[in-house]
């Protein structure tokens, strides 16, 4: 994907002295949430990492009960309470990454699955613009701000 070429020799460093890089964010980032799908890391135009996050979009629709969430987690059952869940979910990643210009600044949950460069660029195109809580009428976005 073309669109990540600017963060591929970029290292982030966690809070614990490890170096990963931003393939590993993602991976970091898709492990705080299994109603997570994919997650891609790319940037805005300040440079600032934004994760463009894919949900589980049968989770969503059918929450499974068993399995057994993390404290203070519960199972949303819709793309905003999957927004204001991972708002923290996303804090605790940022706590993680010593350098502040490494920490993400913000985040849009992507209700497509089809994951491809075109709908990566469509999406970072609206963050750029920074609708914030202005969802389209389709609500496939939810936008997390200062994460």
């Amino acid at each position: 994907m073309s669109e990540k070429t600017s963060l591929e020799g970029r290292i982030f460093k966690l809070s614990t002295g490890e170096k990963i890089a931003p393939a590993d964010l993602e991976k970091l980032i898709g492990e705080v949430c299994h109603y997570i799908k994919y997650v891609a890391v790319s940037e805005d135009e300040k440079e600032n990492p934004v994760a463009l996050i894919f949900p589980n979009k049968k989770l969503l629709d059918q929450p499974d009960y068993k399995l057994t969430p993390e404290e203070g987690c519960f199972c949303p059952r819709s793309l905003d309470e999957l927004g204001r869940c991972l708002t923290g979910c996303l804090k605790l990643v940022n706590r993680q990454i010593a350098d502040d210009s490494l920490k993400l600044k913000s985040a849009a949950i992507i209700n497509n699955e089809n994951y491809s460069a075109d709908i990566v660029n469509k999406y970072k195109a609206l963050l750029r613009e920074k609708h914030g809580d202005k969802v389209p009428a389709d609500e496939e976005i939810y936008f997390i701000k200062n994460v």
